[in-house]
């Protein structure tokens, strides 16, 4: 959703959260019809209280957040198909966070564009 960067940015800095681990995988989604990405699960308490901090959850149009890394983005989808033709990926990974980054994403002419504006290191896992 469209926020403040200053603004969620100062929020961020008074986030208190623990290091955690999260899931990478398995499968390929589709988001908002031109994103391929992968998702990422296992986080939901530290993704809770990132919301809870920057006050950023709900998309203007209703959509909740979904973790996830992108892998692509489509400029449309090829003609005569639905868009569900993913690729099948049986793979996944266990990871660890031990930072939060605010990322601004911006949609301009030559595609999207992608800026940090904050990090935030996590404490030690409990």
């Amino acid at each position: 959703g469209t926020v403040d960067p200053l603004r969620a940015s100062a929020r961020l800095a008074r986030l208190d959260a623990a290091s955690t681990s999260a899931t990478i995988g398995p499968g390929v989604i589709s988001l908002a019809g031109s994103a391929v990405a992968v998702p990422v699960h296992g986080h939901d308490d530290l993704a809770a209280q990132v919301v809870a901090c920057t006050g950023s959850a709900d998309q203007p149009d209703g959509r909740r957040f979904v973790g996830h890394l992108t892998l692509a983005r489509r400029r449309s989808r090829p003609q005569g198909t639905s868009g569900a033709e993913l690729p099948a990926l049986s793979w996944c990974a266990s990871v660890d966070v031990t930072e939060v980054t605010l990322v601004e994403s911006r949609t301009e002419s030559g595609g999207v564009s992608y800026a940090v504006l904050a990090r935030r290191r996590l404490g030690p896992a409990g």
